[in-house]
């Protein structure tokens, strides 16, 4: 069956009691977990007002620490951690000792880094982002399992280490690995216990990396387990989506084709405009996001699940018209007419 779990947007708010209402709330509609991103300095192109929870997501191990403080059974964790910023003997450190204290909730998801954002300020080479990351996760996993290790790389040097503290149920944590094209498949198939997929990425670009990270799986007789991010906006009909969501739909877009984050083969368009101007409603949803009414909503879930196969699904509700209480009763609307009738 189809997990359903949600994404802490930037604008529910950057004060704790905010935070602390929102996790509340996806708990008690029956969301099954509550992820955050990682950002390190503020957006370029994005203004002060809609940063909200991005100041405390440069923090991101101890902002799921909070949560998990604040909430009795939702699963909590990274989506993603830039694994390649931090040492990965305290990365293993903090999530097995986040996942001890919440009794096993705790989800490391991590990836190399969406953007230089981070690397240059922090005095790490951004072509160091690779052997990182995978040295890193090798170093957490031997730190979860190990009394004692060395891994001696070339990234890491870290002889008789040992990390005396441990997961809850065992001696591991689900480690997701965000991923986005061929490349980033691959590495997922061979490291990770998931991969996860960005919201940005369109129907048949989803496809294309997902086939490519299940034939790693299949060789190296992993299980594959596909966690797939979407953006969500729901409303009373699909008009009423509109409405509420177009304007933010569109300046985000617009951000990620001034930033050339969007792949060319599967977004043709991005090539077609001359200014971000031209960026529109039906450019940006077509096959990409889940729009429109509680019922369009569950046959869009529906036709993800049946198309990609995916285990797992992290819907982020994006920021409309009518800003955070907007928000909080979207959230409501998706428990109380979608996720009792998600069956795939």
């Amino acid at each position: 069956m189809l997990k359903i779990g949600t994404f802490l947007i930037e604008g529910l708010g950057g004060r704790p009691s905010e935070i602390y209402e929102t996790a509340r709330l996806v708990e008690e509609v029956g969301l099954d977990g509550l992820f955050v991103g990682e950002n390190h300095f503020p957006e370029e192109g994005v203004p002060p007002e809609k940063q909200g929870a991005w100041g405390l997501t440069s923090a991101p191990l101890m902002l799921c620490m909070a949560i998990a403080a604040n909430t009795k059974r939702l699963r909590i964790g990274t989506s993603v951690l830039a694994l390649p910023l931090h040492h990965a003997m305290e990365v293993a450190k903090q999530a097995a000792a986040i996942d001890a204290l919440s009794e096993g909730r705790m989800v490391l998801g991590i990836g190399i880094g969406m953007e230089a954002n981070g690397f240059a300020e922090y005095g790490i080479p951004y072509t160091h982002r690779f052997s990182l990351l995978e040295e890193g996760v090798e170093l957490i996993r031997r730190a979860w399992t190990e009394e004692r290790f060395t891994c001696l790389g070339r990234r890491y040097n870290v002889r008789n280490g040992s990390l005396n503290l441990r997961p809850f149920n065992s001696f591991s944590i689900p480690l997701w690995v965000a991923a986005r094209t061929e490349g980033g498949a691959k590495r997922a198939g061979r490291i990770g216990d998931a991969i996860v997929i960005d919201a940005a990425t369109t129907l048949e670009e989803t496809k294309a990396v997902v086939n490519t990270y299940r034939q790693i799986c299949e060789k190296r007789n992993r299980q594959p387990y596909v966690v797939l991010m979407r953006d969500i906006c729901i409303g009373t009909s699909a008009a009423d989506a509109r409405r509420k969501y177009e304007e933010g739909v569109i300046d985000r877009f617009r951000l990620y084709w001034s930033w050339k984050y969007l792949n060319a083969t599967y977004d043709p368009w991005i090539t077609q405009i001359d200014n971000a101007a031209e960026v529109t409603w039906e450019l940006t949803t077509k096959d990409r996001m889940i729009v429109g009414s509680s019922e369009d909503s569950l046959n869009e879930i529906r036709k993800w699940k049946q198309e990609i196969g995916c285990d797992y699904m992290m819907l982020e509700f994006l920021m409309p018209s009518g800003g955070r209480n907007q928000v909080l009763e979207d959230i409501r609307q998706f428990g109380r007419s979608v996720l009792p009738r998600i069956d795939c």
